[in-house]
């Protein structure tokens, strides 16, 4: 008898205690914030310079080789320009590198570009890469008449010119998984048919300068400035290290 009142008392403490716990129910999909994702310990301490370092090496070798290459890889032409008639060690201190996620995704993207000096610089990007089936590919690449700068909604600033009629604004940005580059929207000048002297103004977003498939607008030129100034307003430095300091 006094065993199974032993029982009876345990059993009745265990439920009481049960009754007074309170479980949190789980995180649906839609009560997860930002907060409540955490990314991979892997992707956080990630070593991007030994993640990227064939692609780091390559442009290093490019900078500080005295032999002028036969080729120009992917990603090289926008450099090869920058240090044209500097030495060595200017070079070097010339073009730099830095690691940003520029889609969110958790891993950073490679981005070389030219060693600006102060918020608000044009600093030109030369090149961003990224890591695919483990290899590192170009996304964009920015070169003289054809330059890209980082602005801060993490978009790009495209600038191009094919002569003085024709002018190219564009803003872009990086696709979802970060493979590939994506138009939000892109203006050019274009002279009219007959009359060289008359500029129109054409709208698309495939980035392409192809009046023919385009938007003509009603835009005038100062409208045309007006839409660079305000792209030009949210441009961001970035940090880059400068490759006298990679090896």
């Amino acid at each position: 008898m006094k065993k199974l009142l032993s029982l009876f008392l345990v059993a009745l403490v265990c439920l009481s205690l049960l009754c007074g716990c309170e479980v949190e129910p789980p995180l649906t999909p839609a009560e997860t914030t930002a907060a409540d994702v955490t990314v991979p310990v892997t992707e956080v301490q990630a070593d991007y310079e030994e993640v990227y370092a064939e692609t780091l090496d390559g442009v290093y070798d490019l900078i500080s080789t005295d032999d002028e290459l036969s080729y120009t890889a992917a990603g090289h032409t926008g450099v090869r320009e920058a240090i044209a008639g500097l030495d060595k060690e200017q070079a070097l201190e010339a073009v730099g590198y830095t690691f940003k996620d520029l889609t969110g995704d958790g891993f950073s993207e490679l981005i070389i570009g030219s060693v600006g000096s102060g918020e608000g610089v044009k600093a030109p990007i030369f090149a961003v890469y990224t890591i695919a089936h483990d290899m590192s590919f170009v996304i964009l690449e920015g070169m003289a008449r054809s330059s890209y700068i980082l602005l801060d909604d993490g978009t790009f600033l495209y600038e191009g010119s094919g002569g003085a009629a024709y002018s190219g604004i564009g803003n872009y940005r990086m696709s979802q998984g970060g493979t590939s580059l994506i138009c939000n929207e892109f203006y050019f000048t274009d002279p009219d048919d007959t009359d060289p002297g008359t500029l129109y103004i054409y709208k698309n977003t495939s980035g392409k300068w192809d009046k023919e498939k385009s938007e003509k607008t009603e835009l005038t030129l100062d409208d045309f400035d007006k839409i660079r100034e305000d792209l030009e307003a949210k441009i961001v430095s970035l940090e880059l290290t400068p490759f006298s300091q990679y090896k």
